[in-house]
């Protein structure tokens, strides 16, 4: 897939027009999709224990995928070292694990992780997902949740696309802050 040059200038206007995202999450993922190719991206927003995530935006169809989605440990660990990449991710025979291997922002090393397979995981899995690009989102310097790129490349993502997935998760960040409930 060809990319656009790396600017996330396009979202601002977009995330003034209302006060929701779930209403503008397709459009966020359309024009990111310019400079971050992907199939799906989910905006999750991790609960106050940290120990799962409800999934409160996702682009394309995913219907049946389940709500609330409980982080396994190798996963909560991933997510409280913030930004990551997942390659070549698969579902066992039993369709009980999901396998791959990760890499962290910063590092260049990809080391081999499994998983349980919960329900969004599991139809992701099926739907042909097979890379990942995980990174946080910040509320007034703290993180509630992640954005994440999903493609069905087996390595879809770079190590050098952490810096346009940031610049993309700042501008959602944004339109977090403005959700009601969240305005100080």
């Amino acid at each position: 897939m060809e990319r656009a040059p790396s600017s996330g200038d396009f979202l601002g206007p977009l995330l003034a027009e209302t006060r929701d995202i779930r209403e503008i999450f397709s459009r966020i993922s359309a024009e990111a999709r310019r400079i971050l190719p992907h199939e799906y991206l989910l905006l999750g927003l991790l609960s106050r224990d940290g120990a799962t995530i409800q999934p409160i935006a996702l682009s394309g169809d995913v219907s049946g995928a389940g709500g609330e989605i409980s982080l396994p440990g190798e996963l909560k660990l991933a997510v409280e070292r913030g930004a990551y990449l997942m390659r070549d991710v698969r579902e066992d025979e039993e369709r009980d694990r999901i396998s791959g291997r990760i890499c962290f922002d910063g590092n260049t090393e990809f080391e081999t992780v499994e998983y349980d397979a919960q329900p969004l995981f599991r139809h992701l899995a099926r739907r042909g997902v097979r890379s990942y690009l995980r990174v946080p989102v910040y509320l007034r310097g703290s993180v509630v949740g992640g954005l994440v790129f999903c493609s069905s490349e087996a390595e879809g993502y770079r190590i050098d696309d952490f810096v346009d997935a940031h610049r993309i998760a700042s501008f959602v960040s944004l339109a977090v802050a403005h959700q009601p409930g969240n305005e100080e």
